[in-house]
């Protein structure tokens, strides 16, 4: 894909990106833009209507009682929740079909960052809770499931693909892709105004009119290879939230194995290549890889932790004398060493046979 073709903003057909893909792309074809979605107004109200059946609602207060989340606003925990929808149900029902209802306002806590600074997230109600939860998978920090977003973004959708702009939009994230500057303020300004109808706010910290390259979507973000050829590539945020989650499931690795220290990476492992199969950065699967087999070295010298052990499990290992000495010596500088001559023993057939699985 040509810098040309990443910035055409006006497709033959327009329409929402195909989500399973994963990718942000201004050519979006999709058969919904070929075959018009809304034959019947009461869409909306149908998929309502069956998630309000009883059954679902007792898997949703299931599901919120399991996670034993804490109280929002209205003070109330799970039980006294209970005891108040026993009487108040059947108004929030009535008012979730007619599209009345409004949630309480969020309780804002703030949570340490990894990579420092704090986090605010929002805690909604538990009543609010149980109503996100009507759909299964509702993100943590209360922000709208998929299905939820589908049903009350339906009127944005419309009125973007109305207008012929090229968009991709997975729950509540969207990125609008326009020529300009000046057509992304216009574009803007319209989200505003259809999210004011909706009585939704427009997150300001996290949009902007921006450049397609440095903004991300679901994870991914675009760059320019040679020949001015666009590809997909893993966000900086993914790519530091890999690494810092590989830490914390090793942090407490000392009396297991690194057989079993591999096994509880690997499911983590194999879901994040999976999730990020669309980039085109086979260079960064490298360094990965072998910072994760790094990692796990540094792992290994810290439970062997003194020299004479070293150098008796590198020998066992097949490590010459002279090498088995070099890295023994050095046995307290365990990054460090663990990047030297330990690499001629603890090899990358040594990690496959471990099992720890390769990104590239």
């Amino acid at each position: 894909m040509s810098i040309q073709q990443a910035m055409c903003q006006m497709p033959v057909q327009t329409g929402r990106a195909g989500i399973a893909r994963g990718e942000a792309t201004c050519v979006l074809g999709s058969d919904e833009a070929c075959c018009p979605r809304h034959e019947s107004g009461n869409t909306g109200s149908a998929l309502l209507e069956a998630a309000l059946t009883r059954e679902n609602l007792k898997q949703a207060f299931k599901r919120i009682r399991s996670n034993k989340g804490a109280a929002g606003v209205d003070g109330r925990d799970v039980d006294q929740t209970a005891r108040h929808l026993a009487t108040a149900w059947p108004v929030i029902r009535e008012q979730l079909l007619k599209g009345t209802y409004r949630p309480s306002p969020v309780r804002r806590v703030s949570i340490p960052k990894p990579d420092g600074g704090e986090r605010e997230l929002g805690i909604p109600t538990v009543t609010d809770r149980l109503i996100q939860q009507r759909h299964q998978g509702t993100p943590q920090g209360g922000p709208l499931s998929p299905l939820l977003a589908n049903v009350l973004l339906d009127e944005v959708d419309r009125e973007l693909e109305k207008r012929g702009h090229c968009f991709a939009r997975y729950a509540d994230d969207a990125n609008v892709y326009v020529r300009s500057r000046r057509a992304g303020e216009r574009v803007m300004a319209l989200l505003r105004r259809l999210y004011g109808r909706l009585h939704l706010k427009i997150n300001e910290t996290k949009s902007a009119v921006a450049s397609v390259f440095g903004r991300k979507f679901l994870g991914y973000s675009l760059w320019v290879a040679p020949g001015r050829v666009v590809k997909r590539k893993v966000a900086a945020k993914p790519l530091q939230a890999f690494k810092h989650r590989i830490r914390a499931l090793t942090r407490r690795s000392g009396g297991r194995s690194m057989k079993d220290v591999v096994e509880r990476l690997r499911p983590y492992i194999l879901g994040w290549k999976a999730y990020f199969r669309l980039a085109q950065t086979p260079g960064v699967w490298l360094k990965l890889d072998e910072w994760v087999r790094h990692w796990l070295r540094a792992i290994q010298l810290k439970q062997w932790r003194r020299g004479p052990t070293i150098y008796r499990e590198l020998r066992a290992l097949g490590a010459s004398a002279e090498t088995a000495r070099q890295v023994a010596a050095n046995n307290r500088c365990w990054w460090r060493n663990s990047d030297r001559a330990i690499k001629l023993v603890l090899t990358i057939a040594y990690s496959d046979q471990l099992g720890v699985p390769r990104l590239s």
